[in-house]
């Protein structure tokens, strides 16, 4: 996978492929912060793919 390909996605720039993340989540150790008080307590989380979307208008 090209290294533009990841930056995009970790930038959240683009819109990745269901085989692009998997691409990408292939390489992640399973042991990779499974630990969910671990996990709390590092202050680490995962970004959201993609671009948000604005706010919906009310009828």
């Amino acid at each position: 996978m090209p290294p533009s390909t990841v930056r995009d996605v970790l930038r959240q720039q683009g819109n990745p492929t269901a085989i692009t993340l998997r691409a990408m989540e292939a390489v992640i150790p399973p042991d990779f912060m499974t630990d969910p008080v671990a996990l709390a307590a590092s202050d680490l989380s995962a970004p959201l793919l993609g671009k948000p979307r604005g706010k919906r208008r009310r009828a």
